[in-house]
């Protein structure tokens, strides 16, 4: 699925670059801190991926490693796969999901992203 990282790690730090200092905050005050106030954002407040054909698409030939990683994610997590794995378009949000989540937490170029939005906001409240 490295297409699909890829593509979500320059939506993050797209998104990242773009937040704005009130957003920021916001989502630090709500979720408690700031990554898991950006993965909630990005990831769960709405679908990544709108459309059967949008999502076939986006899955390519990688349906079945998303479904394998669906179903380890989901075993971990909630003793149970509730995702309908019959479903492209849940298939492939949820797989935004789990990777959008890998990549906020332990990827390099996403957490240089968030330490220069922090350093900019920083710089806004200090000037």
């Amino acid at each position: 699925m490295n297409n699909q990282t890829n593509e979500l790690r320059s939506y993050i730090i797209d998104s990242i670059s773009d937040v704005s200092a009130d957003k920021a905050q916001q989502l630090t005050h709500d979720w408690g801190d700031l990554r898991q106030g950006l993965h909630q954002w990005l990831f769960n407040e709405d679908y990544y991926i709108i459309g059967y054909y949008n999502a076939t698409k986006w899955l390519g030939s990688d349906a079945f490693e998303a479904i394998g990683m669906i179903q380890e994610y989901e075993q971990d997590n909630f003793g149970q796969v509730t995702t309908d794995l019959s479903c492209p378009e849940r298939v492939a949000n949820m797989s935004a999901y789990i990777i959008g989540e890998a990549l906020i937490y332990s990827d390099n170029k996403v957490e240089s992203a968030i330490q220069i939005a922090l350093m900019r906001h920083l710089m806004e409240h200090i000037a």
